[in-house]
């Protein structure tokens, strides 16, 4: 699978993994036959769909997050509503 991270109005950024289940299964990629928890789901693509399950919470925003992006593997780094910080 893959993960994405997305930010919220609720102050959080939250990071999800991705998997890609087989047409008509559920079942995931990596043929352990384990079905994967499903928070979020898409809809139906060439007999396919893509699972979403949430595995970590970000906090310390003070205000709405407003964007993020992946710098490299590990990074991300977030906009927030609010004060910048920066010298008036």
């Amino acid at each position: 699978g893959s993960a994405l991270c997305s930010a919220s109005f609720d102050k959080t950024l939250l990071l999800w993994s991705h998997y890609h289940n087989h047409p008509n299964t559920g079942w995931d990629d990596d043929d352990d036959n384990v079905p994967r928890t499903t928070t979020a789901s898409t809809g139906e693509t060439s007999g396919s769909s893509s699972t979403y399950e949430n595995y970590n919470v970000l906090t310390g925003h003070k205000n709405a997050v407003l964007d993020c992006r992946w710098m490299d593997n590990e990074t991300i780094v977030s906009a927030g509503a609010g004060k910048n910080g920066l010298p008036s």
